[in-house]
């Protein structure tokens, strides 16, 4: 199991020749969907996906291919591509991209199942995956968000906004956290729950096993435990190097009414050992409050940090020192996502304008 992490690098390097244009052949290691329905017209949707590629370069004019839902399949063009710097100081190299795509749709009428299912379909996940079978074959990535349609004359809803993280890094005798900090402007329930990551709508990848019961499996104790109120994930002493795949479904409902699911899928990387510091990246989170936000937004952290506030476009709106809590005016800020980093330990939130 020693040498099972550089081995797993050799793989993913070996996998860059399959990256192409279009959305098809990219090897994709996470993903996540949010939405936002037109105040105009509620047949129309803009949907926002981000989706981390084992890549060579950054494009800024690639595709993905969506599929509405309603027979329609549309190619949506990236607004902005990033280096996964958690990745890059993790593993030592930069080959792994966050791409940020925006694509918008209207439905020519209510589905008759009352639903809307968007979803993205990557022709590969990662086939050294260390917690499912996959007979020596790359399978597909796929996420989803399912809308219910709704034509109540002054009906708004907005989708919960969770907390960004990418590619989940730790090492052998630490704990793994993921901590999502969801909030819902709406004031509607969310409620999370592990699911066994999907190939397609309603069909699970074979022969998964959760990290915890994979590591009974090898006769360790890994106890891994899941909040489903917050979505945080622990996941203690980890029984061994590798990649391990979760998945997650997030749902919101209104007086006990289902409003939205999605699928959020990535994986966590498990290394031998760490020399920049992986401990503090695992350990040290940043909380955004409001989200959405207005006029300011509140930022705590465990240790002061140096953050960077960038838009969907990439771009660099504020750089600052700060202590933990910290307000920042945001008031002058164009309606939108915007991405906080932690230039020190390259950990990313995000936060909405409005």
């Amino acid at each position: 199991m020693k040498k099972k992490l550089l081995f797993l690098v050799s793989v993913l390097l070996l996998q860059l020749s399959t990256y192409a244009c279009g959305g098809l052949s990219q090897v994709v290691y996470s993903g996540e969907i949010t939405y936002s329905q037109s105040p105009v017209n509620p047949l129309t949707y803009t949907a926002i996906f981000t989706l981390d590629f084992d890549i060579l370069d950054s494009l800024p004019t690639d595709s993905i291919l969506v599929n509405w839902g309603d027979d329609q399949i549309t190619s949506v063009f990236a607004i902005s591509s990033r280096v996964d710097t958690a990745a890059k100081n993790f593993l030592g190299y930069e080959r792994y991209f966050t791409h940020v795509y925006e694509g918008t749709h209207t439905y020519d009428s209510y589905p008759a199942s009352g639903k809307f299912i968007i979803s993205v379909t990557a022709q590969y996940r990662m086939a050294e995956v260390t917690n499912f079978s996959t007979g020596g074959q790359s399978p597909p990535f796929y996420i989803e968000a399912v809308i219910t349609a709704d034509t109540t004359q002054g009906f708004v809803n907005h989708p919960p906004v969770l907390n960004l993280t990418t590619v989940g890094l730790t090492t052998l005798g630490n704990t793994f956290y993921d901590n999502l900090y969801p909030y819902d402007q709406d004031g509607d329930s969310i409620v999370f729950d592990i699911i066994t990551p999907l190939l397609d709508h309603d069909l699970p990848v074979f022969n998964y096993y959760n990290p915890e019961s994979y590591c009974q499996i090898l006769g360790e104790t890994s106890p891994y435990t899941f909040d489903r109120s917050t979505g945080s994930i622990s996941w203690a002493n980890p029984c061994g190097q590798g990649i391990f795949t979760i998945a997650t479904i997030i749902r919101e409902y209104r007086n006990g009414r289902l409003l939205s699911s999605s699928v959020r899928d990535k994986n966590i990387f498990v290394a031998e050992h760490h020399g920049t510091g992986i401990e503090d990246v695992a350990n040290n989170t940043i909380q955004i409050f409001p989200n959405p936000a207005s006029s300011f937004i509140q930022i705590k952290t465990e240790h002061p940090i140096t953050i960077s506030i960038t838009n969907v476009l990439g771009e660099t709106i504020r750089k600052q020192n700060i202590a933990s809590p910290t307000t920042i005016d945001i008031a002058d800020f164009s309606n939108g996502i915007y991405f906080v980093t932690d230039e020190s330990h390259s950990f990313t939130a995000k936060f909405v304008k409005e």
